[in-house]
């Protein structure tokens, strides 16, 4: 009869067209598939975990037939759980002789002991109650399994593309400053002549002195080299590092040409 019950429930949903609202649906029957992704014991406090928990409530009251399928059942947060009324645990499958031996369990919440009781299943015959805790079920026809095996995978293909979306995102967000796509307009501070220095010292420089005097004669208005020295130090913090454009050649001549004129070198 489990089997039977099962069977019906899913092809109720596998075999009609998708997206079909459910009060339109002859059968209100919903496939849960991996639901601990969307209500994780570790997620409860977040939002989909509770509307997920509003919609398990009116589920209850309009009758709506929800099966729901996660690797164990402590993956699911307690607060939706409390929802449930059965456990079915798979406990063995024979894949040569196509049947599963499962457990299924009524669910009841104690608020006392801050737990579940666990109720196994009782069938009457012949006027008496017979405790059924174990049953065997077969395996489904190929066109149900295939048909599941589709959606599966359709959804576990859509799950990898929001990961990769997901990832990719997070990854943008905590790049390292130096890694990270830079903006010089928006990043720089213009007041502070940062962005003309940064957008000079592209071209090259020999020194800061000389770097001071080009910049000078841009802006109209006299440049320190002292000034630059201190915007850069700001600007190496924001992943802007003019250093790197200063003539190594040019320099080393000059300091050659210094150390001369002071007499510490001879010729």
């Amino acid at each position: 009869m489990i089997n039977l019950f099962i069977l019906f429930l899913a092809s109720a949903i596998l075999t009609t067209r998708k997206f079909i609202p459910l009060h339109k649906k002859k059968y209100k029957v919903i496939i849960f598939e991996e639901f601990q992704i969307g209500a994780n014991a570790q997620d409860w406090y977040n939002k989909l975990s509770k509307l997920l928990n509003m919609l398990l409530s009116t589920f209850r009251h309009q009758n709506f037939i929800l099966l729901i399928n996660a690797p164990f059942s402590d993956m699911i947060n307690s607060q939706a759980k409390r929802l449930f009324h059965m456990e079915i645990e798979m406990r063995s499958k024979n894949e040569r002789k196509g049947i599963s031996k499962i457990r299924p369990k009524i669910l009841q919440w104690s608020v006392r002991k801050k737990d579940f009781y666990q109720h196994s299943l009782y069938v009457i015959q012949n006027g008496q109650s017979i405790k059924t805790p174990f049953y065997i079920i077969g395996k489904p026809p190929e066109w149900l399994w295939k048909r599941y095996e589709e959606l599966k995978s359709n959804f576990t293909y859509a799950l990898n593309r929001r990961i990769e979306c997901e990832l990719e995102d997070y990854e943008k967000e905590n790049l390292p400053e130096s890694m990270k796509e830079k903006n010089p307009e928006s990043d720089l501070n213009p007041r502070s002549k940062q962005l003309a220095i940064w957008n000079e010292a592209q071209k090259g420089y020999d020194n800061l002195p000389e770097l001071a005097e080009r910049l000078t004669k841009i802006m109209g208005s006299n440049v320190q080299a002292s000034n630059i020295s201190t915007n850069s130090k700001t600007m190496r913090k924001k992943g802007y590092d003019i250093r790197k454009f200063r003539k190594i050649g040019k320099t080393i001549n000059h300091i050659g040409n210094l150390k001369k004129k002071r007499g510490l070198v001879g010729d």
